[in-house]
This record gives C-alpha cells, sequence and structure tokens, in this order.
C-alpha cells in the first residue's frame, strides 16, 4: 500500500491484485477481540461489578458493530476502494485513516490473542500450529497496512 497523492483533507492510495485481496481479507476479520476481553475498572469500584460490565460490554458490542458497518460500506464504495487501469486505488479522509487504525489494531491485538499471546521479546519462540497459523499472517498483514496509514499521520 503506497501514498500516491494527498489532496486536502483525502489520501489516495495504490494497492496491487494481491495487497487488495489482502487487505480485504483482514478487514473482513474484524472484529478480533472477544467480547468480554475488556474489563470495567474504576477507582473505588470492584472489577467484578456486574452493572457495569454489562455496560461496557454493551458500549463494546455496539462499538464493534459500528465499525463493522462501515467496514463492509468501505470495502463495497468503489469510489473509495475500486479498480482502475494501474490496480486498486484506495481514497480516505485522516477521519478514515484514524478509524481504520482502530479496525487494523483490532485485528491484530484479536490475532495476538487467538495465537495464544506469543512472547513479543522473541525470549520464547511461538508454537505455530495449523490451527494458530492464520492469527500470525494476520498480525503481520495487518502491521503493514498499519504501517502504511502511520506513515501518512
Amino acid at each position: 500500500m503506497k501514498l500516491v497523492r494527498t489532496d486536502g483533507n483525502l489520501c489516495v492510495f495504490r494497492l496491487g491484485q494481491r495487497e487488495r485481496d489482502l487487505f480485504t481479507q483482514v478487514l473482513r476479520r474484524h472484529p478480533l477481540v472477544p467480547t468480554g476481553y475488556h474489563r470495567y475498572t474504576r477507582a473505588g469500584a470492584t472489577a467484578d461489578d456486574p452493572a457495569n460490565q454489562a455496560l461496557l460490554d454493551e458500549a463494546m458490542a455496539g462499538h464493534r458493530a459500528e465499525h463493522r458497518e462501515r467496514v463492509e460500506g468501505l470495502l463495497n464504495d468503489p469510489s473509495r476502494l475500486g479498480s482502475d487501469e494501474k490496480g486498486w486505488r484506495l481514497t480516505l479522509s485522516r477521519e478514515d485513516i484514524e478509524w481504520l487504525l482502530q479496525v487494523l489494531n483490532d485485528v491484530r491485538v484479536g490475532s495476538w490473542l487467538k495465537a495464544g499471546c506469543p512472547d513479543p521479546d522473541g525470549k520464547t519462540p511461538p508454537k505455530i500450529t495449523a490451527a494458530n497459523a492464520t492469527f500470525f499472517a494476520l498480525i503481520e498483514a495487518a502491521g503493514h497496512f498499519e504501517t502504511a496509514l502511520l506513515d501518512v499521520l
């Protein structure tokens, strides 16, 4: 994913066919962070407060649903992700970039959790199995797209 131009608030990226396919696959995996992963805590309150945890879970579910809808909107809007004679063009506003970074981070963190939370320092090499290999690939792919977007900001 390569930035080709900026036009005011809009950024236009170029993707090849395989990269576009990977981008689509990564975004369609959202959300990957499991429901209930985020814990409610507050000074003076117990972490086991079921009412507050239920409110947080409900808010997070709404947040995930909104992101899911925006992902589908992006992927199905040819003015934002469309083909041309040079490959694929992705047009994002700066607000879209910040939102997309949240989506990609969810995929990356969720993949890390599903891969068994491998040690980021590499002291213990991760155990890659048929069951978790996809999640290691998603960690790398989401990181690739996050880096390209962060370079713009």
